[in-house]
């Protein structure tokens, strides 16, 4: 039986809470590299982050190593595209989730 308190939000329940990586690209300060599964409360950070960064039209996020994102990851990174910011690197799923959007490819 699963022991897991709500905000450790996992599934299937295997004891390990998701998580998601978010760093800076380099030296370029509005550049992010994104890892891991965007969901639950790491999807408000990645918005803390992202919208906190200036202008989001100069937000460019590698999204290579995202391994999946729930309805709530999906609407954040339709409102970054939305707002301007690049998607890069989109697996087949996040495409397909987006839209298929040439900035989400």
């Amino acid at each position: 039986p699963c022991n897991c308190t709500e905000s450790s939000r996992h599934d299937p329940c295997d004891g390990h809470p998701r998580m998601v990586r978010i760093s800076q690209n380099g030296q370029i300060s509005s550049a992010f590299i994104v890892e891991g599964q965007l969901v639950g409360p790491w999807v408000d950070e990645l918005q803390r982050i992202t919208f906190g960064a200036g202008s989001v039209e100069k937000i460019r996020l590698d999204l290579r190593n995202v391994s999946f994102a729930d309805s709530a990851g999906i609407a954040l990174l339709r409102k970054l595209r939305g707002a301007g910011a690049e998607l890069h690197g989109c697996s087949e799923f996040l495409t397909a989730m987006l839209g298929g959007d040439d900035r989400a490819g």
